[in-house]
């Protein structure tokens, strides 16, 4: 008995994080015979276009093109310098 196939839900313009999905990326077949992994075309919020793997993007391990950190860096950052501040 063979792999069930099933058909997958298309999730072209759903927004993950900061993500944006623009399509899929072609999947291509493997040299043992199994195709590849599902890659998903993607639109960060600040603009960066880069693909990764719709399993890390779905299991939001893959959350922004790197911008959310940098984000989250400069708050705490500014937070410690208004602490800073008002100790003076």
């Amino acid at each position: 008995m063979g792999k069930v196939k099933y058909q997958q839900k298309d999730l072209t313009g759903m927004t993950f994080s900061y993500w944006t999905v623009l399509g899929e990326a072609e999947r291509y077949q493997q040299v043992d015979g199994h195709t590849s992994p599902r890659v998903l075309v993607l639109k960060c919020r600040c603009g960066t276009v880069r693909s990764a793997l719709a399993a890390n993007v779905l299991r939001s391990r893959n959350k922004s093109c790197g911008c959310l950190q940098k984000e989250t860096a400069s708050a705490v950052t500014r937070q410690r310098w208004e602490k800073f501040r008002q100790l003076k």
